[in-house]
């Protein structure tokens, strides 16, 4: 009886930790620096706040087309998250394709990145393309 309910306090005790951790992920506001050449061939809107995911951050970001469809490519050492304080930057790790509404073309892309040590980073943005 006794290991039981020692059992029960420790598992309630490991559960409160793992929610409060969860519960300690959050949204976090982000500076978008765009390169130039990505906006004569679409408009970039945030799809919503950067999330934060305790081992990694994500940033969702809506690709609208200006004109034909369009099909970016992302090379990870010109697409990087930088600090106002430093002058470190933490490269993207992936991108993944997340949504796309086929009638007009426009798309959602999820960029990951390891933390980037500041509350408030800068996500300088670079693609090249190539058309449908």
């Amino acid at each position: 009886m006794r290991i039981t309910r020692l059992l029960t306090v420790m598992l309630g005790v490991a559960g409160i930790a793992l929610g409060a951790q969860l519960a300690g992920a959050a949204d976090f506001d982000l500076k978008l620096e765009v390169d130039p050449g990505i906006t004569e061939r679409v408009s970039i809107e945030n799809a919503m706040r950067g999330r934060d995911f305790i081992n990694h951050v994500g940033i969702y970001l809506r690709f609208v087309p200006k004109g034909k469809e369009s099909f970016p490519v992302f090379i990870d050492t010109e697409n990087y998250l930088t600090c106002e304080d430093s002058e470190a930057k933490t490269t993207v790790n992936d991108v993944k394709e997340v949504h796309t509404h086929e009638p007009t073309g426009i798309k959602v892309y999820a960029f990951f990145f390891d933390k980037p040590g500041c509350a408030e980073p800068v996500f300088h943005l670079k693609a090249v393309f190539g058309d449908s």
